[in-house]
């Protein structure tokens, strides 16, 4: 990305009520937080390459830094049988940092429930990020065995959303 579009993005991500914004291209990978009290485990870096070489003027308390992941994944002492069963177990991830929704809208009823089956490419959820409505797909066919997220959570880049298994 060039200095003028990351520019655009920090003004109109400062203008919003967006906390956080991540995006993940083949050249780049941004990552814009409003959160003051946000601490960088690495160094800075803009479009893959690091800030003093291309720096980014952004408004107070907003900055450009590599994702980090906001919960720490779960260690558990699993038995052979379960490890048999986790192999079968995927996941579909968030594309995006947003407002996940699990309804087209509060008076419809959930586009996937645990049990249900689905298909690759189908939509199981919504996830709002700058106003816009993404419809995430099903990512591979499978049966949904866990809802990992509640409707309204705000989810991170990458940040699992639900559980399928094979069947």
């Amino acid at each position: 990305m060039k200095h003028e579009e990351i520019q655009a993005l920090i003004d109109q991500i400062d203008q919003s009520s967006i906390q956080e914004f991540s995006i993940k291209t083949q050249t780049d990978d941004v990552y814009i937080s409003k959160i003051k009290d946000h601490k960088q485990a690495e160094p800075s870096y803009v479009a893959g390459q690091e800030m003093e070489s291309n720096p980014v003027v952004s408004a107070e308390s907003v900055h450009a830094s590599t994702p980090t992941p906001a919960v720490a994944p779960e260690v558990n002492a699993v038995s052979e049988d379960e490890n048999a069963t986790n192999a079968n177990v995927q996941t579909i991830n968030s594309p995006l940092v947003g407002v996940v929704y699990l309804a087209k809208d509060p008076e419809q009823p959930a586009f996937k429930s645990v049990g249900d089956r689905v298909e690759a490419g189908e939509t199981v959820c919504i996830v709002e990020a700058m106003k816009v409505m993404n419809e995430i797909p099903a990512t591979s066919a499978g049966v949904i065995s866990k809802i990992l997220v509640s409707d309204g959570q705000i989810v991170e880049f990458d940040q699992p959303l639900f559980e399928l298994t094979e069947s």
